[in-house]
């Protein structure tokens, strides 16, 4: 186990073009990940990282958006089924059961079931090594259920807080 474990899970959404076999396809993505951080209250900006290989990184380059959702742990399930696949050839909404909702200030999807979101108009792109730090101004956000968030460990190991 790493020493920075447990950390919380994020589902990243996006929509926009990505290349699937050399051919342009338009996609609503998502992507679960723990490297997310808010980094300024002044303006509200927020952090994620993304492998530089994956369909969200090339979508969020070109769409210039994304929205943070934090699922509960009662999504635990759901996030180990996305995790597992690519966005390419599947709605992967559907494979987890959750309800799309559109963004109110921007144009990409959220997750209706969501514990609570952050929608985010892209600052600033940062390239390091084999990943994308995306910075994101803040523009809507929302807290829609308080309950019991999800925290990833290592492989498909998970826990949550007590409340």
């Amino acid at each position: 186990m790493l020493l920075s474990n447990p950390r919380q899970t994020i589902i990243v959404s996006c929509r926009g073009a990505a290349t699937i076999f050399g051919r342009e396809h338009n996609l609503d993505e998502l992507f679960p990940t723990e490297w997310h951080t808010p980094i300024s209250k002044e303006k509200m900006l927020y952090a994620v990282v993304l492998p530089k290989s994956h369909h969200a990184t090339e979508i969020i380059r070109s769409s210039n958006v994304f929205a943070v959702n934090f699922p509960s742990f009662d999504h635990k399930d759901a996030v180990i089924r996305i995790r597992k696949h690519l966005g390419e050839t599947l709605d992967k909404f559907m494979l987890a059961g959750f309800t799309k909702v559109e963004c109110e200030k921007i144009d990409c999807p959220r997750i209706a079931e969501a514990v609570g979101f952050l929608e985010c108009g892209v600052k600033q792109i940062i390239d390091v090594d084999d990943n994308v730090l995306f910075v994101g101004e803040v523009v809507d956000s929302g807290v829609k259920h308080d309950v019991k968030r999800l925290f990833f460990i290592e492989g498909e190991e998970y826990t949550t807080t007590i409340k």
